[in-house]
This record gives C-alpha cells, sequence and structure tokens, in this order.
C-alpha cells in the first residue's frame, strides 16, 4: 500500500510498477462518505456482474484461487475497521472521506481507493481508483478480460449514486 504523493491517491504499490490502473470519478451528494459510498455501488448487483462473480469463482478455482462469490449486498451493522472485511476485500484503511480495500492472492494484488472531496455546498466528488499488481502469468491472465470490463462496470455502477441521477429522482 503506498501514498501516491503526485495523485493523492493510496495504491497497491508505486504507480510506475502497476500492471493496471484505472481511476474514474462522479459528482455525488455532500454527507455521503466513502464506506457509504461503496455500499451504494456495491448493493443490487446487475445480474451481468453476478454471472461475471460466478465463472471467475468456477476459473480461478482450477488455478487455486479462493472464492469472491462476488457483492453480499448487506449493509454491515457496523462501519468496518481496518484489518477487518468488507465482501471479499480486507480493509486496509477507513476514515470518512477515505477508503482503501485489497484482496490479494497468489496470482495477484488489488486495490480499490475511494476518496470523498468537498466540491460546493451541495456536491462532492468521488474518486474509485482501482490498481493491481499480477505476480504470475495467470495473474496475467486473469487480468485481461477483467481490465475493459472493470472499466465498463465501475462507470455504470457510479452512474447509480451521480449527483444529476440522485436529483432527477428526487425531482
Amino acid at each position: 500500500m503506498k501514498k501516491d504523493k503526485i495523485r493523492g491517491e493510496i495504491l497497491i504499490a508505486a504507480f510506475d510498477s502497476l500492471n493496471y490502473y484505472h481511476k474514474d470519478e462522479t459528482m455525488v451528494a455532500l454527507g455521503l462518505s466513502a464506506y457509504e459510498a461503496y455500499c451504494e455501488i456495491t448493493k443490487d448487483t446487475p445480474f451481468l456482474v453476478r454471472a461475471a462473480f460466478f465463472i471467475r469463482d468456477k476459473i480461478s478455482a482450477l488455478a487455486g484461487v479462493k472464492n469472491v462469490k462476488g457483492f453480499s449486498n448487506i449493509k454491515p451493522t457496523q462501519i468496518p475497521k481496518t484489518g477487518e472485511y468488507l465482501d471479499f476485500f480486507k480493509v486496509e484503511y477507513i476514515s470518512k472521506d477515505e477508503l482503501a480495500l485489497t484482496s490479494r492472492d497468489k496470482h495477484l494484488s488489488v486495490m480499490i481507493f475511494i476518496q470523498m472531496k468537498k466540491m460546493d455546498n451541495e456536491k462532492q466528488k468521488l474518486t474509485l481508483v482501482a490498481s493491481v499488481i499480477n505476480h504470475n502469468f495467470f495473474g496475467y491472465l486473469y487480468m485481461l478480460p477483467v481490465a475493459p470490463a472493470h472499466k465498463i462496470i465501475v462507470r455504470s455502477t457510479l452512474k447509480k449514486i451521480a449527483y444529476n441521477e440522485i436529483k432527477k429522482s428526487t425531482a
């Protein structure tokens, strides 16, 4: 885990040593914490994402990788602490405005970082960063289909909680 001084993001490793990096942003309502944003993003997981996790688990099991079973859609009754698990991610760091989660196995190490920054009196910018280090050839192969799919999935899930979409639904 490394805080990138230029970007202000927590990454799985130094930026120049990453095998995958993706950053996406959206505006959300002011007051939403990084943890609450994670819960909103991962609730009501679309069928295609659930199917992708199912396929991932079946194929990855052949390489001795533990099943992740996707997102639980269940918000924990208490905010998790550092070292605890949120779905299949280990909480590495948590504050009101930042959440760093990791998933590590023998093939790759993944970090998801969510950051909130106030923009004005109504909204804040949610930044979601995924950073990955491949440890071997299977990790590389795994990321071939995941990398492009991840970008599409993140974009569509961020739209669920985007400020303009919330304003439309309450109008």
